[in-house]
């Protein structure tokens, strides 16, 4: 008698808790750094915030785009002025927050659609385009706000010596490696002296490869994680991959239409 009441407690606790994660599931969940809105909190979270990025998904996404998402959300998170958000769309049963969706003439097909709206401001936002990766999220969110948010690894004071090769020939890469090296003989943590040291090194090879070599070299740095490789060469192909990021000159704009009127 003991014994089947015991199995009819663990039946019971298996169906509680299974309904539990279906209920958990079913309602959505944000990563780290990710807040949650709806079509109530929207406009007074857009409100309070000089740049607001929302991800207009699915409520169940997964999968690499939600991944890269979630990653940004944390590089994002060290700068107060913006915030990350994602809004979930049912497009079947209540269809919760469709009402939102449609508000920016965004379907089911968009998803994900990702949206920065700057100075709490609704009626003009700019839409990216194209993969979602870490990368061209950092990309996009520079482009089309004043703040600095950078891949792990980066230095806000290289990568704006980075971004001034946008704009002369790559013989004077020279000088921008000369100015490099001074502010690197004023870092005392290791892991910058890392990273500046890639930097140096990559001012040089503009200098002796020409101005495509950023580019070029991200193609090969990508190839070469198809191939098997030792965890510390790994980490140290990712810190240059995300350096080299800082010398590539954006897209005129990530949207084909520039920018999204809504």
């Amino acid at each position: 008698m003991a014994r089947g009441v015991s199995l009819a407690s663990c039946f019971c606790y298996i169906v509680v808790m299974a309904g539990s994660m279906v209920l958990k599931a079913s309602l959505g969940s944000c990563a780290r750094g990710v807040v949650e809105l709806d079509t109530l909190t929207f406009h007074k979270i857009l409100s309070a915030h000089n740049y607001l990025i929302v991800k207009f998904d699915t409520s169940l996404a997964y999968g690499a785009a939600e991944d890269a998402y979630n990653s940004f959300a944390c590089l994002a998170a060290k700068q107060p002025e913006i915030l990350v958000a994602s809004v979930g769309v049912l497009p079947h049963g209540e269809k919760d927050n469709k009402d939102l969706a449609n508000r920016f003439s965004i379907t089911a097909e968009d998803f994900p659609r990702i949206l920065l709206f700057g100075h709490g401001q609704s009626s003009t936002a700019h839409s990216l385009s194209g993969n979602v990766t870490v990368e061209s999220l950092v990309a996009f969110a520079k482009r089309y706000s004043d703040l600095y948010i950078a891949l792990p690894g980066c230095l806000q004071e290289f990568d704006q010596l980075a971004a001034r090769t946008f704009h002369v020939a790559s013989s004077n890469a020279n000088t921008f490696q000369l100015d490099a090296k001074k502010l690197a003989s004023k870092l005392t943590n290791e892991d910058e002296i890392a990273s500046a040291n890639v930097y140096i090194e990559i001012f040089g090879l503009i200098t002796s490869r020409g101005p495509r070599f950023p580019s070029n070299e991200v193609n090969r740095v990508k190839k070469s994680f198809a191939t098997e490789l030792s965890e510390g060469k790994r980490k140290a192909l990712q810190l240059k991959l995300n350096i080299l990021q800082s010398f590539i000159r954006p897209a005129v704009d990530q949207n084909p239409h520039g920018r999204d009127e809504l």
